[in-house]
C-alpha cells in the first residue's frame, strides 16, 4: 500500500494501472473528435484504432452529450427520436465488421441505457442540458480487446449538427 497523506490507495501493480500503459482517447474521424455531423447523405464513422503492437483493452467509453431541452425520448436537444440512428461495430484491421453492439441503433437518449444500464446522467437547468454517459464495457464480464489495426467504431447515420457538443472518448490498458 502506497501512503499519499491521509488517504492511503492500494496500488497493484499487476493490475494495469500504470499510467504509463492507460489510454484515454477520443473516437476521431479525420482529425476531428467532435460527432456533431451530418451522417445523412454519407455515413460519418468516429474511431479509436489501436496502432501499436500490443493489445488494447478498452473498459470504458464515455459519452458526452451538450445541447438546448434533452429528453429521454429525443437524440441529445434534437426533438424526437433519430430516423436512422447510431450504431457501434468493431472492425479488424482490413476494416471488415466483426461485432455490433446490439441489433438496434441508438436512435434517443434512452437507448444509451441498453449500453449502459443505469450509467447515464441528465443534468437540466438554465441553458443548455448534458447528458453523461459510462458505457462500461468489462461489466459485461471482460474489456474489450483490440488487436493491432482494430477498431472500435461509432457510425454516425443522421444529421446531429443541431448539437451543441457531442464526443465518445475510450478509456483502457495496453498490454500483451
Amino acid at each position: 500500500m502506497a501512503d499519499f497523506g491521509a488517504v492511503p490507495i492500494w496500488v497493484y501493480p499487476q493490475s494495469g494501472a500504470d499510467p504509463t500503459k492507460m489510454f484515454f482517447s477520443n473516437l476521431t474521424s479525420n482529425g476531428t473528435n467532435s460527432l456533431n455531423t451530418n451522417g445523412v447523405s454519407s455515413y460519418k464513422t468516429f474511431s479509436y484504432t489501436n496502432t501499436g503492437p500490443v493489445n488494447n483493452y478498452l473498459y470504458r467509453c464515455n459519452i458526452h452529450i451538450i445541447d438546448g431541452s434533452i429528453d429521454p425520448l429525443d437524440f441529445g436537444g434534437i426533438a424526437g427520436s433519430l430516423t436512422t440512428g447510431c450504431i457501434f461495430t468493431v472492425t479488424d484491421s482490413n476494416g471488415t465488421v466483426t461485432q455490433t453492439f446490439g441489433d438496434w441503433p441508438l436512435t434517443n437518449n434512452a437507448s444509451w441505457s441498453l449500453l449502459a444500464g443505469t450509467d447515464i446522467d441528465r443534468d437540466t437547468g438554465a441553458g443548455d442540458d448534458s447528458l453523461t454517459v459510462r458505457w462500461t464495457l468489462a461489466k459485461a464480464g471482460a474489456p474489450l480487446k483490440l488487436g493491432a489495426g482494430e477498431s472500435l467504431n461509432f457510425t454516425v447515420r443522421d444529421d446531429l449538427t443541431p448539437l451543441t457538443q457531442f464526443h465518445i472518448m475510450a478509456q483502457g490498458i495496453i498490454k500483451p
